[in-house]
């Protein structure tokens, strides 16, 4: 049976704990390389002391061999001390790293290899034309290291190709169209794109920092940005329809809705695709579908001057939304979303993965009720999707709201 002692780290361990708190710690690995945290790094190897060495002899020349074997002899610190009856015995006391270059090789060639990658990609920026000053040079390097996930994941073939990029950015460049416009000489503005938050830090620096102050880097080269929470639109009338170029159907941006005034003065928001492809035909009335809890758009300023319904699942869920909803647009007719609704339909009710949740701050009074009804589980089930409601009982709502 093996002793257990409290004493004798082996080199083995201690590089383990070396790897783990110095070299995959990103934040400590991402200090030592800006200076932040000092070398050396002194680390204990936990001689015995007392008895303890003859107690367990075996141990004591296997934790003294061990250290004798150390490739890095250097860095490993020995002590005389005096053991009863074994006299004085030279002893490892504890391991002193003095530098990054060092730790790398006490832990092995893939950390030699990626110091010495990391070192060549930061070399490769640093001596562009563009970096005029020891200064510059100073501040790059440091935001080349803060963002080393980044750095680290880029191929020297990008990084020479984000060196081309760097030269050709001019505040104000994009005059107000998307990135992928911009007029950059040999490289795809994707490559700018995939690559935009290390590029962003670069130009901040190089800008002394006004690339952030403007927002960013699309912000400071006057880019848009690329169109996002998409939402479908649907004329459910005639005249809506011809103002909307005869489409049927067609997807809009979050950005192009907060912007653009639809052609209606009713507008219909119904939380799922389906419904709102079920819709049927309404007077005056568009209908903007599919986005879920995607309601940003509805801070449009051009919806106060519209009669607005909001059409979502009767859950706990479509009730948070109906809430963000209301904080919007504080004038939006909530549609088939009441007791009256559950209790008509509650055998359609089916199971729901919500989990608990604070009242939302938006409902009504008789909202927050059938929140807790639905929540206590009074009607059972605590779902009731938007499909499951009866078509005629759909219409006859729909046109009660058109008719108020």
């Amino acid at each position: 049976m093996v002793k257990s002692t409290s004493w004798g780290l082996l080199p083995d361990a201690i590089i383990a704990s070396l790897n783990k708190k110095e070299w995959q710690n990103a934040a400590r690995f991402q200090s030592r390389l800006l200076g932040e945290q000092a070398f050396p790094i002194k680390v204990g190897v936990r001689p015995p002391s007392g008895n303890a060495a003859l107690d367990d002899l075996n141990q004591f020349r296997k934790f003294v061999e061990s250290w004798q074997q150390f490739s890095n002899q250097a860095c490993v610190h020995w002590q005389q001390r005096n053991f009863r009856n074994l006299s004085v015995q030279e002893v490892p006391v504890h391991l002193l790293v003095p530098d990054m270059e060092t730790l790398a090789l006490i832990l092995g060639p893939a950390a030699t290899s990626r110091l010495a990658a990391i070192r060549q990609k930061i070399e490769l920026v640093l001596f562009q034309p563009f970096v005029t000053s020891e200064e510059m040079k100073g501040a790059l390097k440091e935001c080349l290291i803060r963002h080393l996930e980044l750095l680290e994941c880029c191929e020297r073939d990008d990084l020479a190709r984000l060196a081309n990029v760097v030269p050709q950015l001019r505040q104000g460049m994009g005059g107000g169209c998307y990135l992928r416009s911009l007029p950059i000489v040999g490289i795809d503005t994707k490559f700018i794109e995939s690559n935009l938050r290390l590029l962003e830090s670069i130009m901040d620096t190089l800008e002394d920092r006004a690339v952030m102050s403007s927002g960013g880097l699309l912000a400071w080269l006057d880019c848009r940005e690329k169109p996002s929470g998409w939402l479908m639109v649907r004329a459910l009338c005639e005249q809506g329809r011809s103002a909307l170029g005869n489409l049927p159907l067609m997807q809009l941006s979050t950005e192009t809705l907060l912007e653009h005034e639809l052609p209606a003065s009713r507008i219909l928001v119904v939380e799922n695709n389906q419904s709102g492809l079920a819709l049927p035909p309404m007077s005056d009335t568009i209908a903007v579908f599919g986005g879920g809890w995607n309601v940003a758009w509805l801070a449009a300023g051009w919806l106060s001057k519209k009669q607005v319904g909001y059409w979502g699942d009767i859950d706990l869920e479509g009730l948070a939304i109906l809430s963000d909803v209301r904080s919007k647009i504080s004038h939006v007719v909530p549609l088939m979303m009441d007791e009256e609704t559950v209790q008509t339909f509650q055998k359609m009710m089916v199971a729901a993965a919500d989990s608990p949740r604070t009242i939302p701050a938006g409902l009504t009074e008789k909202e927050q009720a059938l929140y807790r009804d639905l929540q206590s589980g009074v009607f059972g089930p605590p779902r009731l999707e938007q499909e499951r409601i009866a078509v005629e009982f759909v219409r006859a709502r729909l046109e009660a709201w058109i008719a108020e």
